[in-house]
């Protein structure tokens, strides 16, 4: 009888133990999906922040350029304009060092041109410069072709699936005079 009592007793403390593994490995899996969804919450808030603050950067830097209507609908002076551009610039690169913490090397990288193409919209515009309308051109289609491949990036760095998706022109976006 005592060694019925020691198997049924081993039984349930072997079957206690397993049961209290499974749970913990269950519990694991379970903490490591939770975090990982926090990461790509995190990793898409700031990848969006910094395309929104690019896109600031862009739209006051084609005002101020183009000397053109206000994309937001809003008539400004000149000098708030450069002011806008200015703090647009400063939260663009605050953001971009969040994207800098956190992206992956590919994310890095676009955003690294991203910025390239946005200055060289930025640049007349801080110098209170009228490009000619074929280069304004080029340079707003080089910045849409660097925002389209950060968009890829961030996209495949956060596991958003891939859809068809219509090509963006330079006049959907920042159109390179008022005429158009």
């Amino acid at each position: 009888m005592a060694a019925e009592q020691w198997f049924a007793l081993s039984g349930v403390v072997i079957g206690g133990g397993l049961s209290f593994a499974v749970s913990q490995w269950v519990e694991r899996g379970r903490r490591q999906h939770e975090q990982s969804t926090r990461w790509m919450e995190t990793k898409f808030n700031a990848y969006a922040t910094y395309t929104t603050d690019v896109k600031r950067v862009a739209r006051y830097a084609r005002w101020l350029a183009t000397t053109g209507p206000d994309v937001e609908g809003r008539i400004r002076s000149v000098e708030q304009a450069r002011e806008d551009l200015q703090a647009a610039e400063q939260d663009r690169s605050s953001s971009f060092e969040r994207v800098v913490l956190i992206g992956s090397d590919d994310v890095i990288q676009a955003g690294n041109r991203l910025n390239a193409a946005v200055w060289e919209l930025e640049g007349p515009a801080r110098l209170g410069e009228t490009p000619e309308a074929d280069v304004w051109r080029s340079r707003t289609n080089a910045w849409l072709e660097s925002l389209s491949r950060f968009h890829s990036a961030a996209r495949e760095d956060i596991a958003v699936p891939r859809a068809k998706r219509r090509a963006r022109t330079s006049t959907s976006v920042i159109r390179a005079d008022s005429s158009e």
